[in-house]
């Protein structure tokens, strides 16, 4: 964690512009780093239960420990009273899914082999780092721009580190 959420933290680093997206999580927007002027995409999390509090801080320390380029990375974390903001590289391509059933894409068996070898590159990493995702599915593959074939990992929210010496069984993931 970098520091504080509010004006003496994030605030002094970097420029909140617009929103990206919302989900159960929170809200992404669009950030800039006001040193370097590099965009990032900052995820705000309504974190005022102990419980939310305790996974953003689970998801923070599984994304400090991947470092991979087909998986999300991790450049700041800032905690508020109320509030968590995870700032990460900013992804302009969209969902994977969203671009393989548009109508002016035409999928090939080329490109399948592509994001199937970069879904697995990730993974692999995932796994050799004894992490695992447990929430990989379309919304969660990202492509790194609207016309690049790069693709990269996102939300560990439900990723869990496993100890190779312990069984373990786990009930949620999708």
């Amino acid at each position: 964690m970098e520091g504080e959420a509010g004006t003496g933290g994030f605030a002094s680093r970097f420029e909140l512009l617009e929103e990206l997206g919302k989900g159960r999580y929170g809200v992404v927007h669009r950030v800039t780093e006001r040193a370097t002027g590099h965009t990032l995409a900052a995820k705000v999390i309504r974190t005022i239960k102990a419980k939310d509090r305790q996974q953003v801080h689970d998801e923070i320390a599984i994304m400090n420990v991947l470092r991979h380029p087909k998986l999300l990375q991790l450049a700041a974390a800032f905690e508020g009273p109320k509030e968590m903001l995870m700032v990460m590289e900013y992804i302009s391509g969209g969902e994977l899914f969203e671009r393989v059933v548009a109508d002016d894409f035409t999928l090939t068996e080329r490109d399948c082999i592509l994001f199937m070898r970069q879904i697995c590159e990730g993974v692999d990493y995932m796994h050799e780092s004894q992490v695992v995702h447990l929430d990989l599915k379309p919304e969660n593959i990202m492509c790194q721009t609207r016309t690049s074939h790069q693709i990269k990992l996102i939300d560990f929210g439900l990723a869990t580190k496993l100890d190779p010496n312990e069984v373990v069984k786990i009930s949620t993931g999708t």
